[in-house]
């Protein structure tokens, strides 16, 4: 469809080889991309005291002080380029060595809506699984799995669960929220943040920016912004912590300019589950990262499936 609107069909959620009336998919390009909806809400941070905070989830803007998280669909597969183009498919093999620069005119190339993972959405996967599974080692949930970049792991290993949430996954692909290879694997460029000597700036996608300051020393992440609010922001401010302990992921800085952002870690490393930072510049060609494929727009779906 034109003017930034799609169709969707849904698949089964205990395995998406299917859609829901039972019938067979092909999830390999023919039928359109594998995606995994990320629906609209609204949240507000809270200080309890010194040492505690929480955030509030709605379905609304409650008291007009919320913000607005947007409904998206983001890429279920590491992504995939094809004819110049970003695909979210199952059975290839994920582009990688490819900047975030050509990554994202890639994705501007399928049409309006579409673009690289942001960072928004990124800190939506860490701000839905921390509140899923009540913990910040996520790796000891899900698993480190197993998933490799040289060579690249094909897409596809979660299909016959339905992308069900890994269990101290070794082996494959770690899955949480729907989405395969969530953390491990690749690096994925993220699209939004740009970091001029540990400052960052936030681009959301209603086009409003900001400045948060970050920390200035590499290693195990104990704080992150979001802890002080209003936003769920999760930009390393501390470390001095480990694989297993506070946040669980590697913070990896530099004090040079323009330098752009890099969400998880690559192979089954204990460096990064959601918020692992690696820097690197928009142009720069890296073995290890590729990126994922969000579409922003409006969804209308089809009945039959």
């Amino acid at each position: 469809m034109g003017g930034g609107e799609v169709f969707v069909c849904r698949l089964k959620e205990d395995n998406s080889n299917l859609y829901l009336d039972g019938s067979q998919a092909n999830l390999t390009g023919p039928e359109g991309d594998v995606m995994v909806v990320f629906l609209e809400f609204w949240y507000k941070w809270y200080k309890v005291d010194d040492n505690r905070f929480l955030y509030h989830f709605a379905d609304h803007d409650i008291d007009g002080t919320y913000i607005h998280v947007p409904e998206s669909l983001v890429g279920a597969y590491k992504g995939y380029v094809s004819l110049n183009k970003l695909y979210s498919w199952s059975d290839v093999t994920p582009t990688t060595n490819v900047s975030l620069s050509d990554f994202r005119s890639y994705a501007k190339a399928r049409g309006t809506g579409y673009q690289v993972i942001d960072f928004q959405q990124h800190c939506v996967i860490a701000m839905m699984l921390y509140a899923k599974y009540k913990t910040r080692d996520l790796q000891g949930v899900l698993g480190a799995g197993g998933a490799t970049y040289d060579p690249t792991t094909t897409t596809g290993s979660s299909n016959a669960t339905g992308g069900a949430d890994t269990k101290n996954e070794s082996s494959k692909y770690v899955c949480g929220l729907g989405l395969e290879g969530v953390f491990g694997g690749i690096n994925e460029w993220v699209e939004g943040v740009e970091i001029n000597n540990h400052v960052w700036t936030i681009t959301d996608q209603d086009g409003s920016t900001r400045k948060v300051n970050a920390g200035k020393s590499s290693g195990y992440i104990t704080n992150v912004a979001a802890e002080n609010g209003p936003f769920f922001d999760m930009v390393p401010t501390n470390v001095g912590g480990s694989n297993s302990t506070h946040y669980s992921d590697y913070y990896s800085r530099t004090s040079n300019n323009s330098i752009v952002l890099a969400r998880s870690c690559d192979s089954s490393s204990s460096f990064g589950v959601c918020v692992c930072v690696l820097r690197c510049f928009e142009h720069a060609f890296v073995l290890r990262f590729s990126s994922r494929f969000p579409w922003n727009h409006i969804r209308s779906e089809y009945g039959a499936v």
